[in-house]
């Protein structure tokens, strides 16, 4: 069936509305979160965030993507080519292509660099992300049927993972993964082939549909293909980042947001690795971070949450400690979070170099808040009362001193 060219702007014009208004929220900033990163991204924060090795600020001129983690070319049509990382010495893919054309715009604004397109043919409509943080994620969503290509740099190879359609990527000192959703992948040679989504479909009462041209609805097939690699940095140890890796593989593990907090403000970034799992920024400031974190999944996910480690307070008579809709969860080990599958929430707390990462298991889902906050510990609240009451003491003996000292000259 071929749709008028009416249609497609109908379509078009709605797939934006819809959008913006987060309805096709598949596992990626909307355009309102990433309207919402730009807006509150605070230079000062940034410059925090990429000393500490948690983001970069990208650069976006003329198609060149230029970023602390992440470089790369990006065309109008969502193209990819030269994906390289660690500072630009290690090239992943020679390019990232799509069987379906698009055309579109590219963005770019603190860590992130979005495109939209949208296809003249087969009604296919695309939005990558690449984030520059120390995983070098792509993300890209489309709705449709679209194929897309990873032609492999030299020296990277490609493995398709036998529980999963995800794929393995190795190679060059580089460990990473392909994640699928709602999709098919193969591994032939030098390239990773991804199927995603299916062609729209003319129905009726269908739950993600949109009414286009004379009254026809048409569903769209939403598919998510997401790389990201294991971090470079040192920030946390590597068994740790092991661990973590192997939770995303396995699909256990909701995403991660990475925030860095100045004097006035905040920047941040996030990625979320499925395409039901939402985690948004509500409010960051020194000593709390709140989250909001909704999924429509079965079973529980872990997250990660980075922190800047001037913004929370931890020392001897401190410590952070994590509320899901206001009730603490019960502190663990990372093990215990990672592998996590019962109905209990639990967090673990790892201090970093630079940052504090804070890894937190929800059980089950709808939507939760979630606060991680400094607090006074038992020993500081009684170390700090002692010291007020020496405080006092030390204020009535100067007294009493000063009342006998007047006496005495009388």
């Amino acid at each position: 069936m071929v749709m008028s060219m009416k249609a497609y702007i109908a379509i078009g014009m709605m797939v934006v509305l819809l959008l913006s208004a987060g309805a096709f929220a598949a596992g990626a900033p909307t355009w309102g979160e990433w309207e919402d990163m730009k807006e509150k991204w605070d230079d000062e924060a940034g410059d925090i965030g990429e000393n500490c090795d948690m983001f970069g600020k990208v650069s976006l001129s003329d198609g060149v993507v230029d970023g602390r983690f992440v470089d790369c070319e990006m065309n109008d049509e969502g193209e990819v080519h030269n994906y390289t990382v660690d500072n630009g010495t290690v090239r992943i893919f020679d390019s990232i292509t799509y069987e379906n054309e698009t055309k579109g715009t590219l963005w770019a604004a603190g860590a992130v660099v979005m495109y939209a397109g949208m296809g003249y043919e087969g009604a296919v409509y695309r939005y990558a992300w690449i984030h520059d943080n120390p995983s070098a994620v792509y993300h890209m969503v489309v709705y449709g049927s679209d194929t897309v290509v990873f032609d492999l740099a030299s020296g990277i190879t490609a493995k398709k993972l036998v529980t999963s359609e995800n794929v393995a990527i190795s190679g060059n000192g580089i460990t990473a993964l392909i994640l699928v959703g709602n999709g098919e992948s193969r591994v032939d040679g030098d390239k990773v082939y991804v199927t995603l989504g299916e062609s729209p479909q003319l129905g009726l009462n269908i739950s993600q549909g949109m009414q286009v041209g004379d009254g026809e609805q048409y569903s769209f097939s939403a598919g998510m293909v997401t790389f990201v690699m294991k971090p470079l940095t040192d920030e946390v140890d590597r068994e740790i980042e092991d661990k973590v890796f192997e939770c995303i593989s396995s699909g256990r593990f909701g995403g991660e947001m990475r925030v860095a907090v100045g004097e006035k403000g905040y920047a941040y970034d996030f990625v979320n690795y499925s395409r039901e799992v939402k985690m948004r920024l509500v409010k960051a400031e020194r000593n709390r971070i709140n989250l909001e974190i909704s999924a429509e999944v079965e079973g529980g996910r872990a997250f990660e949450i980075v922190v800047n480690k001037d913004s929370l307070k931890m020392d001897s008579s401190h410590t952070v400690v994590v509320k899901i809709d206001g009730k603490e969860a019960k502190q663990a080990s990372v093990d215990e979070v990672l592998a996590a599958t019962g109905t209990e929430a639990k967090y673990a707390v790892v201090e970093g170099k630079e940052t504090v990462h804070v890894y937190l298991y929800i059980p089950h889902f709808s939507t939760h808040d979630v606060t991680v906050e400094s607090v006074q510990t038992e020993a500081g609240f009684l170390g700090q009362s002692y010291l007020t009451w020496g405080i006092i003491a030390a204020a009535v003996v100067l007294g009493a001193i000063a009342v006998v000292a007047i006496k005495r000259r009388r």
